[in-house]
């Protein structure tokens, strides 16, 4: 469930690197909250000339705009934009003042994974064994 839009110019990251960033991302997610990391998607909106600004002016910033359930607490929430930051400069090289990082907290019960509704925070392994069937091969990958 967890939805990562990251805004970036036209033409500024290569296929390979948005892989990469993805990839980071996924992991960062998955390891900081402990989510499957099947459920983690990375989306990449190119934006043009002129389409961002800051304070009134141009700006060719990267922006991360991720919806997560709700209920992590402040320190893991932390650590979860630390990581993201870190992971977003290490594979893109650019500067982490280039980069605007959102979390937006989704009650879970207004976001559906694989056709069933999320659990609440601390749900999850009930949540896993109810659906599991359903689930097996979502979360396998095939």
């Amino acid at each position: 469930m967890p939805i990562y839009q990251c805004h970036v110019p036209a033409g500024s990251l290569t296929a390979q690197t948005r892989a990469a960033v993805a990839d980071a991302i996924s992991d960062v997610h998955s390891t900081v909250t402990k989510a499957p990391r099947r459920f983690v998607r990375v989306v990449f909106v190119e934006y043009g000339h002129n389409a961002y600004f800051t304070a009134g002016k141009p700006d060719n910033g990267a922006l991360i705009l991720g919806n997560i359930r709700a209920g992590l607490d402040r320190a893991v929430r932390a650590e979860l934009l630390e990581k993201l930051s870190n992971a977003w400069a290490s594979t893109t090289g650019q500067d982490h003042r280039e980069l605007v990082i959102g979390l937006s907290d989704i009650d879970p019960t207004s976001a559906m994974e694989a056709g069933i509704i999320m659990p609440a925070r601390g749900e999850e392994a009930q949540w896993l064994e109810r659906h599991r069937d359903h689930l097996a091969q979502f979360l396998t990958g095939q």
